[in-house]
C-alpha cells in the first residue's frame, strides 16, 4: 500500500498538498485552533488528499464542470478514500477525522457525508480552498483577486474566512501566500 501511494502520485497533486501543509503552518503562526495539536492539523493538511491518487490522472486537476456526472461522483468520495488511506499509514484518528470531513459544510451543505464539519476541518477546507485557487491551472490564465477568494469562502464562518484571507492579504502576491 505504502509503495503504491508514494509512487503514484501526480506532481501536481504533491504540490498541491505541500501548498496546503505550508498554508496550514502559517496560518497556524497567526491563530491556535481549539482542541487540535499543531502537528494533528498540519499532518491533516498535508495528507488531505491522498485519494486522488487513485483518480484517473485526467481529472486531477480538472475543473468541475468539466467532470462527468460519474467523474463528480468519484471525485466527491475522496476524503472518505483519503481518510482511509491516511488511517492505514497509521496517522492518528484526530487528522484522520480532519481529513474525512474537509469538504464538509455547515449545515450538513458538504460531501461527502453531509454533516456538520469540525472547526478544525473548516479551517482545513479553507486552507485548501486557497492552495487550490493560488495555483496555477489549465483552464484559468490568471490567480485569483481577493473577491474571488472571498466569494468562495462565503460557506465559511467570518472568523476562519478572514484569517485565511488575510494570510494572502499580508504576503506580497496571492502565489507568496502559499
Amino acid at each position: 500500500m505504502q509503495n503504491m501511494f508514494f509512487t503514484k502520485l501526480p506532481i501536481e497533486l504533491l504540490a498541491h498538498s505541500m501548498h496546503a501543509g505550508v498554508l496550514a503552518v502559517r496560518l497556524l503562526r497567526e491563530v491556535q485552533i481549539p482542541g487540535i495539536r499543531e502537528a494533528v492539523f498540519v499532518t491533516a493538511a498535508f495528507l488531505h488528499d491522498l485519494g486522488k491518487a487513485h483518480w484517473p490522472e485526467k481529472f486531477i486537476m480538472a475543473p468541475r464542470y468539466l467532470l462527468s456526472n460519474s467523474e463528480w461522483y468519484t471525485m466527491r468520495a475522496h476524503p472518505l478514500v483519503s481518510a482511509d488511506i491516511a488511517s492505514e499509514l497509521g496517522v492518528c484518528p484526530e487528522a484522520v477525522e480532519i481529513i474525512r470531513q474537509h469538504h464538509e459544510r455547515p449545515g450538513g451543505k458538504g460531501y461527502p457525508l453531509g454533516i456538520e464539519p469540525s472547526e478544525a476541518a473548516m479551517w482545513l477546507s479553507a486552507v485548501d480552498v486557497v492552495a487550490a485557487m493560488s495555483e496555477p491551472r489549465a483552464y484559468r490564465k490568471n490567480l485569483p483577486s481577493i473577491d474571488e477568494i472571498r466569494r468562495e469562502l462565503a460557506w465559511c464562518p467570518t472568523h476562519i474566512r478572514e484569517t485565511v484571507i488575510n494570510l494572502v492579504i499580508n504576503a506580497k502576491t496571492v502565489k507568496e501566500a502559499i
